[in-house]
């Protein structure tokens, strides 16, 4: 939100684990970016794949975490 209160519309992004083999590279994960009108902008091994290489290029920094970032200990809540 906008600090005049208003919404701001930005793209979703999405990570799906996929089969096996459907990109080592990226853990099998895919990534897909989504515009505010739904349109895919990107989704790995697919249209516009190109648009989402830098997802899996930051995420292979957490490989030995399946390719997954986590907030530290200290500000995670369990409920």
């Amino acid at each position: 939100m906008a600090a005049n209160n208003e919404i701001i519309l930005e793209p979703l992004f999405i990570m799906q684990k996929i089969h096996k083999g459907f990109n080592p590279v990226s853990g099998d994960w895919k990534y897909v970016q989504i515009n505010p009108t739904a349109q895919v902008l990107g989704e790995t091994n697919g249209t516009g794949s190109e648009k989402v290489e830098y997802c899996i290029g930051c995420h292979l920094a957490r490989e030995q975490n399946d390719h997954l970032f986590y907030l530290p200990e200290k500000n995670r809540v369990i409920q």
